[in-house]
C-alpha cells in the first residue's frame, strides 16, 4: 500500500501531463457525462419550448402562481 501511494505521489510530483496526453479513460468518461448533460438540458428546454408554443402563456403563468401559492 505504502509503496503504491508513494509512485502516485512521485507521479503527481513530477508536473502536469502536456495537454493531450490523457492517460487512461477518465477523460472521455468525463466528456461523455457533459456531453449527456447538454443533451439532456437541451431536450427539456425543446420541451419546454413546445409546451410554451402549444399552450401559451397563460398555463405557464397559471403553474408560476399556483407553484408560488403552494409556498405561503
Amino acid at each position: 500500500m505504502a509503496l503504491t501511494l508513494h509512485r502516485q505521489m512521485d507521479d503527481h510530483a513530477a508536473g502536469p501531463a502536456p495537454r493531450g496526453s490523457h492517460s487512461g479513460r477518465s477523460g472521455v468518461g468525463v466528456r461523455m457525462v457533459v456531453i449527456g448533460s447538454v443533451v439532456v438540458a437541451g431536450a427539456l428546454f425543446a420541451a419546454a419550448c413546445v409546451l410554451w408554443a402549444r399552450h401559451g402563456a397563460t398555463v405557464f403563468f397559471d403553474i408560476m402562481s399556483a407553484g408560488i401559492a403552494a409556498c405561503l
